[in-house]
């Protein structure tokens, strides 16, 4: 009797839905899709090509449609799938490159790999940033200041840090110093990072302003993209409970986006 007991769980077990594999399913759909807009405007990295996916006005344009939408069945409308979502999320702690993925602190905006530079009061500093693979104020970036005794620092800093603070004093910068390089590389940054659950959890979509709703379909895009990224690089155990529930509410999201993209 424990044998076919066994067997039996077995039969339930198979029976169960793997939601990260129904997710990626998806995605290649997404992707597809993407890759055959986007490409023929010379688009070819991943980040380059969701990136250009949020700045598609006229998918936006059915984004905003869709939210528009008031089916009868409540659980089917987009809105509330999305707050659900937003919820699901933030208690699953997903990660993606340690960095946890969330509605509350999202790329929105592009990174700008460039160097620019700035003199004030006789020093002139000269900022890069590296890398497109950043997270919050996570930056690969290099400073150099010109003064009569040059310096220079180059690594991986959140540029509010006591690290980053402390490799510039190291370099025997002054506060004032420190802190227009911070400022610099704020400027910078403005713009690129919002909290989007704040504007997801209003009571009233009708609230929403239509840079608000921009707001929201580019933080939705970038959390699609990296929950895809958490899968293909591993970072999720795919078999816990919780991270199944964060793929289910993404499909039933992903689902939604393949309908209104306009071919």
């Amino acid at each position: 009797m424990k044998e076919e007991q066994q067997h039996f769980e077995h039969y339930k077990e198979m029976g169960k839905i793997d939601y990260c594999t129904y997710f990626i399913k998806n995605y290649l759909a997404l992707n597809f899709y993407c890759k055959t807009r986007f490409e023929t405007r010379n688009k070819k990295k991943d980040r380059e090509i969701i990136d250009a996916l949020k700045d598609d006005k006229q998918v936006l344009h059915r984004f905003s449609e869709r939210l528009d939408e008031n089916p009868k069945d409540e659980k089917l409308k987009f809105f509330g799938l999305l707050k659900d979502f937003d919820k699901i999320l933030e208690k699953s702690g997903v990660k993606h490159n340690t960095q946890l993925v969330s509605f509350t602190s999202v790329q929105v905006q592009p990174m700008q790999l460039e160097q620019w530079s700035e003199k004030n009061r006789k020093v002139t500093y000269v900022l890069k940033i590296h890398s497109d693979r950043v997270w919050d104020n996570m930056l690969n970036i290099s400073v150099e200041v010109r003064k009569s005794k040059p310096c220079s620092i180059k690594g991986i800093f959140d540029i509010e840090s006591d690290k980053f603070i402390s490799a510039l004093r190291e370099k025997r910068l002054s506060d004032t110093q420190i802190k227009t390089i911070q400022d610099l590389f704020r400027k910078r940054l403005k713009g690129r990072v919002e909290n989007i659950a704040k504007l997801i959890h209003r009571s009233d979509k009708n609230m929403l302003e239509g840079d608000d709703r921009g707001l929201i379909y580019r933080g939705l895009m970038e959390i699609l993209y990296q929950l895809r990224n958490a899968l293909l690089h591993s970072d999720v155990q795919l078999w816990v409970p919780r991270i199944q529930e964060v793929y289910k509410q993404a499909t039933l999201i992903l689902q939604e986006v393949l309908e209104f993209l306009p071919f």
